[in-house]
């Protein structure tokens, strides 16, 4: 059966490519763009599918996920792209970061690696809202890093992104972050454990900067 309107006449097939329901960007900025359909899709569905979890941990903890600043030793790559909390103050400011971000992605070579610091489980990005709720920071980091380099996540081994979260406060912490990780990589058809993910800065070849 074809799906139908609310007023019963046929959806274009087109529309599940360039919607994403119950997803809305409520800030303006020259760069929302950079937020893609693909990535609203995949925080709506990293939002819905987890906000039972989401909702104990936060009712339970009311702190902010620290930024750790340990460096790892024996991972290098060649740039960390900063989206964590002191990167950007408003959301036309972290909007432009997702655009480099984008940007740095698409011309990335074969041989580069590259770490993505991200947001906590704790911060809020009130600018995405998620069936009229603000969703965690950290979702939307995420979704937009994966989506970035989706591509190229889905044609190598790994060793290509790690992702930098926040220091988990206890296990049921930990957990999210396997679970949150988990379902991004299923639902973009990543396998499992190709997107690395760490709570330690890796080793830079090059000058740590935030995207640009």
């Amino acid at each position: 059966m074809k799906p139908t309107t609310s007023y019963g006449g046929p959806v274009s097939p087109e529309l599940f490519h360039q919607d994403a329901p119950g997803v809305e960007i409520v800030e303006s900025s020259d760069h929302n763009d950079a937020v893609t359909v693909a990535c609203r899709r995949l925080i709506g569905v990293l939002h819905r599918r987890l906000l039972t979890k989401f909702g104990r941990l936060q009712s339970e903890v009311s702190y902010i996920a620290s930024r750790n600043e340990t460096v790892a030793e024996t991972e290098r790559v060649d740039l960390v792209l900063d989206l964590s909390h002191g990167a950007a103050t408003d959301w036309n400011s972290r909007a432009d970061l997702y655009c480099s971000l984008g940007d740095t992605a698409s011309s990335a070579q074969v041989d580069e690696r590259f770490g993505v610091r991200i947001r906590g489980l704790h911060e809020v990005e009130n600018a995405v809202l998620v069936d009229g709720r603000p969703v965690p920071a950290a979702i939307v980091d995420l979704a937009v890093a994966a989506v970035a380099f989706v591509e190229l996540l889905r044609a190598q081994n790994g060793e290509l992104l790690t992702v930098v979260h926040p220091l988990s406060h206890g296990a049921e912490e930990e957990e999210l972050w396997r679970a949150l990780f988990q379902l991004c990589q299923d639902r973009l058809g990543i396998q499992r454990g190709v997107l690395d993910r760490s709570s330690t800065i890796p080793m830079v070849r090059t000058n740590v900067s935030a995207v640009a």
